[in-house]
């Protein structure tokens, strides 16, 4: 097939000033992107008044979980549509594989926040893949799931032949082409591990020439991770640990989801830049990514005391502990100038449907105690699989000024869920920063490359993220000034997406999409392996 796109407005994905021209298809690879193009084809799109981009890379995303699924098209098409041809997947910890295929955890580790459908190593995912991908994705491996298989959420110090099989499962990673890995120190079972367990996933990983990507210990002024008697702001702290574990390990590095949870942690904002800036200039090769949205989406546990989630299911129903994590949750919420209002529930459970869209507080009120008890209820309701959305990450003015900073690239961190209230993200999620770009007058060129080649160029991922000859034609095209967000309504999708490519194939034409199972396994070319 041969199709050629012409009179359109070309953003290379490089930061480029665009220009005006032709960008000519064969089969999945670009032949040509000139000024004028003139040869015969199959089809012929007049782009003129649009925009012609690099397919946009989600760089950070979970849903390598939902491939497994039945009627998997529900879960990728939103993505598509906002123009988003490959994800960055494996995140925070959790990766569908790295383990292996009978593990004896299972059962605990499908009680968080991705069960898993098939359980394996890396190699056995790769398989399960092959013409069954709507979108192409760059998986990374993580370091929880690894944990989790070796270990369940046991919070006991891994042994040395523990250590050893994560080695092992990294190194089948790796080798199979996966593009790094992934911490969710935040989360069970990522929170328990020690130094020495961290630097030698870390290591590992880095001598395989992969990235490594974080979810910090703290993502606020104050947390549930470090003491309240800390002189310094709790998300400095988490900040220093992840560059200290890089400035060991070495390789690149992401911070994942640089937001600001409170409004009392915004005045955190140019010191946090500042230290990453200075990280880079001691040689520290770390960025950072956001959403575009100020909130996110989040484990019903995320407000618990790490001492609490510690606790075996028994001690938790003690009183004094109850009432501990209940203080020391109640503390950290007023000096971050957060309360139970600003936690929106997205999903408890089947038959509890009536608490979704409330706040936590609202549900107390409905149900005559406090919000604090009604949060500890939730949890348990949910058994710590609910879901909830964090708010007051940011306001636009810090979006606008996390967007236009150098170190910076751009995510969904979005899903889509089988029940409850979805995430605006992952049905709008690229269109608002297009549209924050266009309405406060930002480079366009430079939000596109933060979408495209920026993070082709962070992650290895080769011959995708720019329009240039022989590079695969991951591409999309868009009206910029048709494009709209609905920040009230989650599920709008945006007029503009005009026509989006993923490997050659047409699967949005003229804004109608069409389910087809485009995608790849993309995988890593190694050129300074150490193992």
């Amino acid at each position: 097939m041969k199709i050629l796109l012409k009179k359109g407005t070309i953003y290379d994905g490089k930061g480029n000033k665009p220009f005006v021209g032709d960008l000519f298809i064969v089969e999945d690879k670009i032949v040509a992107v000139e000024p004028r193009i003139d040869v015969k084809a199959d089809q012929v799109i007049d782009c003129e008044g649009l925009i012609i981009a690099p397919g946009f890379i989600d760089g950070h995303s979970h849903n390598d979980f939902f491939v497994d699924k039945e009627n998997s098209v529900k879960y990728f098409e939103p993505f598509l549509r906002q123009g988003i041809t490959s994800q960055v997947v494996g995140n925070c910890g959790f990766s569908v594989s790295g383990m292996d295929k009978d593990t004896p955890h299972l059962d605990v580790i499908n009680k968080g926040l991705f069960p898993i459908v098939e359980p394996g190593s890396y190699s056995e995912f790769i398989k399960r893949t092959k013409d069954n991908l709507y979108v192409n994705m760059a998986p990374l491996i993580g370091h929880g799931i690894v944990r989790a298989g070796l270990n369940g959420y046991d919070n006991k110090k891994l042994t040395l032949e523990q250590l050893k099989k994560m080695r092992e499962l990294i190194d089948e990673a790796m080798l199979e082409g996966a593009f790094g890995g992934s911490f969710g120190f935040m989360y069970e079972p990522g929170i328990y591990g020690d130094k020495e367990e961290i630097n030698t996933f870390a290591k590992r990983v880095v001598e395989h020439d992969g990235i490594l990507t974080f979810h910090p210990r703290a993502q606020a002024k104050l947390s549930a991770s470090y003491s309240l008697l800390s002189k310094k702001p709790h998300m400095m702290l988490a900040l220093e640990e992840v560059g200290e574990i890089v400035k060991e390990c070495g390789g690149r590095a992401v911070y994942s989801h640089l937001n600001f949870g409170g409004e009392k942690s915004w005045s955190c904002l140019e010191p946090m830049l500042e230290k990453l800036h200075e990280f880079q200039n001691q040689g520290v090769d770390i960025n950072f990514d956001l959403y575009s949205f100020p909130y996110g989406t989040t484990s019903i546990k995320i407000a618990l005391h790490d001492f609490y989630m510690k606790l075996s299911k028994e001690d938790r129903q003690k009183k004094g502990n109850i009432l501990k994590s209940k203080m020391l949750t109640s503390i950290v919420l007023k000096l971050l100038g957060l309360s139970f209002e600003d936690f929106i529930v997205a999903y408890i459970g089947e038959g509890f449907n009536h608490y979704e869209g409330k706040s936590i507080s609202h549900i107390a009120k409905e149900e005559g105690i406090s919000p604090g008890n009604m949060y500890l209820k939730l949890v348990a309701l949910s058994e710590g699989k609910g879901r909830m959305f964090a708010t007051k990450l940011y306001n636009d003015d810090m979006i606008n000024t996390l967007m236009q900073d150098p170190l910076s690239t751009f995510m969904t961190d979005a899903w889509i869920e089988d029940a409850g209230v979805q995430t605006g993200a992952a049905y709008q999620g690229f269109t608002y920063f297009l549209t924050k770009a266009r309405d406060n007058n930002l480079p366009l060129e430079e939000t596109i490359y933060k979408m495209t080649g920026k993070i082709s160029e962070r992650f290895k991922i080769t011959g995708r993220g720019t329009l240039e000859k022989d590079n695969v034609a991951d591409i999309t095209v868009f009206d910029l000034s048709a494009l709209n967000v609905e920040s009230d309504n989650p599920t709008f999708i945006s007029p503009g997406i005009k026509y989006v490519f993923v490997n050659g194939v047409k699967v949005v034409n003229n804004e109608v999409f069409t389910p087809v199972k485009a995608g790849k396994i993309l995988r890593k070319t190694y050129t300074n392996n150490k193992v």
